[in-house]
């Protein structure tokens, strides 16, 4: 539980604590990835530097697939809304959609540099965090009320960010445990 909760704070810490605009550069995926594999290094499969280097390959490949999912989902959703004369949608709707492909690519992703027991367990739990999302983006700016970043991007981003990071970090680190109980 320990790995989970630096986790989350670790990348809460470099996102905000960074000289660098880290949303408007799109170096979240940076981050996610030295965080986690940092904190986590002891559940890689590799090396060191080959998990460390992979972790930040997978989160970028996990962001394009996000962001890339948001222009096929937003296509897909638009047609379907002119086909059943429905008023058009917000566009931060297709936004958060995308986000749930990120966070399920980056799970399988790092399924395959990082230890995990029960993948299909896993996969459910990610899936159910991401309603967290957009409680978040509703609760981040009641709390901080203008300190940090006002726009939905930025706020979703952060959300993401520590939504994700929390339960994959669990989700690794929960099988982990439940392993070394069965061992001992």
């Amino acid at each position: 539980m320990k790995n989970v909760i630096q986790t989350t704070l670790l990348i809460l810490f470099l996102s905000i604590v960074s000289p660098i605009d880290v949303v408007g550069n799109n170096l979240n995926p940076l981050i996610f990835g030295i965080a986690f594999c940092t904190v986590n290094r002891k559940l890689l499969k590799y090396k060191f530097l080959i998990g460390f280097i992979c972790s930040i390959l997978f989160s970028y490949i996990s962001f394009f697939i996000g962001f890339f999912g948001l222009f096929v989902i937003g296509y897909l959703i638009d047609k379907i809304v002119v086909i059943l004369n429905f008023e058009s949608l917000d566009g931060n709707i297709y936004i958060l959609i995308s986000g749930i492909f990120a966070s399920l690519s980056i799970y399988f992703l790092f399924s395959k540099i990082y230890y995990i027991q029960n993948l299909r367990k896993g996969f459910y739990i990610m899936l159910l965090s991401y309603i967290l999302v957009p409680i978040l983006i509703y609760v981040i700016p009641i709390i901080f009320k203008g300190i940090l970043i006002t726009d939905f991007f930025g706020i979703y981003n952060l959300s993401w960010l520590l939504i994700v990071s929390l339960f994959l970090a669990y989700t690794f680190n929960h099988n982990r445990i439940e392993t070394e109980k069965i061992n001992t």
